[in-house]
């Protein structure tokens, strides 16, 4: 990906990608919907972390076609009684690992060879073997 031919390519695929029209919209009319609705489009009005915009979390979670998969790192906030993301963050593939029951492994210090578990509604895993896969019950 470093070849400036690749790049000139990654430049076209990233702005057609980012050229999409992407909205937010209830399910259906009920006030929960709605509700929803409006708080997620209050979380979102909000930068995904500091010195990040939502068009580079998109662009990292499409990167999962070029690279196999992408993890971000989800911060979490208590607000106005809500448990809410607080940032988002892109963690680098280097430190990801897969084990022989093919689940994710996240490769520390102390383990970096098989890894440790994954805590439960901590990080989305975006894979090209499958569309969006969270491992944790998350969207809006």
């Amino acid at each position: 990906m470093a070849d400036s031919h690749v790049i000139g390519e990654l430049r076209s695929i990233r702005s057609g990608l980012l050229g999409f029209d992407r909205q937010l919209q209830a399910g259906d009319d009920s006030k929960e919907a709605q509700q929803a609705l409006e708080l997620c489009q209050r979380w979102m009005s909000q930068p995904p972390s500091k010195n990040k915009l939502w068009d580079d979390v998109t662009w990292n979670l499409g990167e999962a076609v070029f690279q196999g998969m992408r993890v971000h790192e989800l911060e979490w906030m208590l607000t106005d009684g809500l448990l809410l993301p607080k940032r988002v963050i892109d963690v680098p593939n280097r430190r990801w690992h897969f084990n022989a029951d093919n689940e994710l492994r996240l490769l520390t210090k102390e383990a970096p060879y098989e890894g440790i578990a994954v805590p439960e509604g901590r990080f989305l895993l975006t894979s090209t073997c499958m569309t969006v896969t969270t491992l944790m019950a998350w969207h809006c």
